[in-house]
């Protein structure tokens, strides 16, 4: 039953779901190479055929002003494929995670059936026509809003300024197919984060197996820390769409890069704090698991060695016997447990984990904004960040 619990569980993404709708099945839904490129095919390369339509015969500068449009090229070319393929690294993760609660035989045997209840829970949430819809509608919602702010937008998206509909083709195609499209992703994945969540939450109200003296410092509960990892590949996703909006602001703006300092920290922060916030369902029962530990563990320690203390330590003369005597390693190894206990974490994540997810999302910042300066402008930003 937990076989087919976990069977198809963090599977199915909405350009899954999109593909099988429109009858795509076999080669093109299960390979994600196959997805990328298909959501490439669908998001930049219209952009690109449009622009260089509308250079050949509007005489335009649009090829020239798309090929210099970093934003687009890191959101279409780069973000939105990388937001499919992410899937490989992080569902196995999350499936594997979910398997060890009952390999490791830390959900209670009497709770096993809550917990197979929901993964299959979960699992239906995350293919349900509703969820598609709705990441589907968030998506338009969000352009809609953002375009009736009237933003200013790069050459290629525009055939005739001042009119009622200025947009050229690939503009019309942009702000339809490619901005919806990635948003689609986007959304999907902060839904699949938000089950996630869900899940480890209703698996925190069950009877859980937690060791307060377990080496990993974390009851046991370690692992589930680690699955935060595999959700690298999504914050570097977002770092990639950053980068191409800051590299875009001070090449073609010319708007000091200092200024950009606070949205990429808060890029890093949202992604940290996002894909980290999960595995803090555990806090509660860690804490009790803790308390409970400190006492029943400190009292058997306290018990051992006091004993150990009469035996061998009030006597006038040490015997050769002492040498080999088993006593010594077991008290030794009693301690070494209960300093385990002492030691233990409410929180189930490492540092580590935490740097993962923030280097991800900050390298494409740094590489594509230092990549998109000019030396000059390069030198002054290491200027202004020094003095």
């Amino acid at each position: 039953m937990a076989t087919d619990a976990l069977e198809g569980l963090f599977r199915d993404g909405t350009v899954l779901q999109l593909q099988r709708r429109l009858g795509m099945r076999g080669a093109a839904v299960e390979s994600a190479w196959r997805q990328a490129l298909w959501v490439l095919a669908i998001g930049w390369v219209p952009l690109l055929l449009g622009a260089a339509l509308q250079s050949f015969v509007m005489h335009s500068e649009g090829l020239s002003s798309f090929a210099q449009d970093r934003g687009v090229h890191c959101r279409a070319l780069i973000a939105a494929p990388v937001l499919v393929l992410a899937k490989v690294i992080c569902f196995p993760e999350l499936v594997a995670t979910c398997h060890h609660f009952l390999e490791a035989r830390v959900v209670a045997s009497r709770d096993r059936s809550r917990f197979e209840a929901a993964l299959i829970s979960t699992r239906e949430l995350e293919t349900s026509g509703w969820a598609v819809l709705g990441e589907i509608a968030l998506a338009y919602l969000t352009i809609v809003v953002v375009t009736a702010s009237r933003p200013e937008v790069p050459a290629w998206q525009i055939a005739y300024p001042g009119g009622w509909a200025p947009y050229s083709l690939a503009g019309w195609w942009h702000i339809g197919i490619t901005l919806p499209l990635l948003l689609v992703l986007l959304y999907g994945w902060i839904w699949r984060v938000l089950l996630w969540g869900r899940l480890l939450w209703i698996i925190s109200l069950l009877e859980l197996n937690i060791i307060a003296a377990h080496p990993d410092h974390a009851g046991g509960l370690r692992f589930v820390g680690y699955a935060m990892r595999s959700f690298a590949p999504v914050g570097f996703a977002i770092g990639v769409i950053v980068a191409g909006s800051l590299a875009n602001q001070v090449l073609i703006r010319e708007v000091p890069l200092v200024d950009f300092r606070n949205a990429a920290i808060g890029a890093v922060v949202f992604v940290v704090v996002l894909f980290g916030a999960p595995p803090l369902v555990f806090m509660r029962p860690l804490q009790v698991a803790w308390q409970r530990g400190i006492h029943r563990y400190g009292s058997f320690a306290n018990g051992l060695g006091l004993r150990f203390e009469r035996k061998w330590l009030c006597r006038p003369v040490v015997e050769e016997s002492a040498l080999a005597a088993p006593d010594f390693s077991t008290l030794n190894d009693t301690y070494q447990a209960v300093g385990n206990v002492y030691a233990m974490k409410v929180v189930p994540m490492d540092v580590q984990s935490f740097v993962v997810l923030g280097v991800a999302t900050a390298l494409p910042i740094l590489v594509v904004a230092l990549t998109s300066l000019p030396l000059d402008v390069l030198g002054k930003f290491i200027r202004d960040l020094m003095f």
